[in-house]
């Protein structure tokens, strides 16, 4: 009985924090908060560009998370919850087969564009060793920037998909090999964060398989959030390191202060650019969205409306920070009909929360994916970029196949009972 109130306890906590509507609401109030009460001062220390205060600005961002918590709002929840995950395992029977060639599929693609991207590391592996001793990490991601293929490169991305099939497999099965999968394709992306600085390549591997895992082991979930919270405070730390050194920082701050300043900067600058994006940009400059830049890439059209948002960054902030957040995303690509995807994409994640919650396989495997989104949304929108656009058409195809296998059997069913009966 204590063990399982303990678990049902530890099963709310897991809900709670991953809760959509809190996480949104509660990350952009933070990131609006940092905004108005850090002094531009700091902003021109840190990130060396001026804040831009607008009530327009404010008002369509508010307007943004308003239309977003209305949609999740509007979609009722699905059936409550249970400890005995039936329907999950009732699924996985169904597709494991499919399961299993999709995880080792997804994981020969993976390594395929990974030694397509990084060859030259391989087989010239001392002079970029030298190069990245000398004059640093920057200098060989323009090389490798220059190696990269439309839509072989991106083949790296199957390792997201690829890591979510195997642990599921591990979760049924328990049998280890599987993991040594999943470490192979982190230590992969932890290449992209060393020549590229690109976190999010081991963030999307990471958090999904981090909230698939607690979903059915939540009373692990208090271990997990220290964890999480030990390693942001030691890899934050680094910063001192990196930046605080600078006589700019040292003469002028304290630690402590670098580092909370340098956190508020993520908040901060991309507020800013939203906010840019809301005053300045001329919306529906293309034909498509500019987030569809995979597709633009691929049959070469013109991308006009990145190169005028590059050249306000140019002429009004700073350009290295470029994030436009979630709903400078949608106002970006949607204008004013942004607010009307704001609201589908809140009630398509209240359909992916209640899915994860009654341990419904796709729910499983989706909803940590958005759960990117939901931590990042004051940053990225994440959850239409080309980034999981492979993740979205392996599940897709499991979603296919195990409702063409549902199909079947009801009609084969019909049949043997029919003819029992004649």
């Amino acid at each position: 009985m204590w063990r399982q109130e303990k678990y049902f306890k530890s099963l709310n906590l897991l809900f709670t924090i991953t809760n959509p509507l809190l996480l949104v609401i509660f990350l952009n109030i933070v990131a609006l908060i940092l905004f108005i009460f850090i002094p531009n001062k700091f902003v021109k220390d840190f990130a060396y560009e001026n804040k831009i205060l607008s009530y327009k600005s404010f008002l369509l961002y508010i307007l943004f998370i308003i239309f977003f918590s209305l949609g999740y709002l509007f979609v009722p929840s699905l059936k409550k919850y249970k400890k005995n995950s039936f329907l999950f395992k009732y699924q996985i029977r169904m597709v494991y087969k499919e399961l299993k060639f999709f995880a080792y599929a997804t994981f020969f693609l993976t390594i395929l564009g990974y030694l397509i991207w990084f060859k030259d590391i391989y087989l010239h592996f001392n002079y970029y060793l030298s190069l990245l001793l000398t004059v640093g990490a920057y200098h060989i991601r323009d090389l490798l920037l220059e190696k990269m293929i439309s839509g072989i490169t991106t083949f790296t991305q199957f390792g997201i998909i690829s890591s979510i099939l195997f642990l599921i497999i591990f979760l049924l099965t328990k049998r280890r090999i599987y993991i040594l999968f999943i470490i192979i394709i982190i230590i992969l992306a932890l290449l992209r964060v060393i020549f590229f600085g690109e976190r999010l390549a081991v963030l999307e591997i990471v958090i999904p398989l981090i909230f698939i895992y607690l979903r059915f082991y939540p009373e692990k979930t208090l271990k997990f959030l220290f964890i999480i919270f030990l390693g942001f405070l030691i890899i934050w730390s680094t910063e001192l390191f990196r930046s605080y050194m600078s006589p700019t920082y040292h003469n002028a701050y304290t630690p402590f202060e670098f580092l909370i300043y340098r956190l508020a900067m993520y908040f901060i600058t991309t507020l800013n650019n939203c906010f840019l994006i809301f005053e300045k940009f001329p919306i529906f400059t293309d034909f498509m969205p500019a987030t569809l830049k995979f597709f633009y890439k691929i049959f070469h059209l013109p991308n006009n409306s990145q190169y005028i948002y590059i050249e306000l960054l140019s002429t009004n902030l700073n350009p290295e920070y470029n994030n436009k957040s979630a709903w400078g995303i949608l106002y970006f690509d949607f204008g004013y009909f942004g607010f009307i995807i704001a609201f589908l994409i809140g009630g398509i994640t209240r359909l992916l929360y209640s899915s994860y919650k009654k341990a419904n396989l796709w729910g499983i495997m989706l909803y940590p994916i958005f759960l990117i989104f939901l931590f990042q949304s004051y940053r990225i929108l994440y959850i239409n970029s080309s980034r999981v656009f492979y993740p979205y058409l392996i599940i897709f195809l499991l979603i296919l196949i195990y409702y063409f296998k549902i199909s079947y059997y009801k009609k084969n069913k019909k049949k043997s009972n029919y003819h029992a009966l004649h």
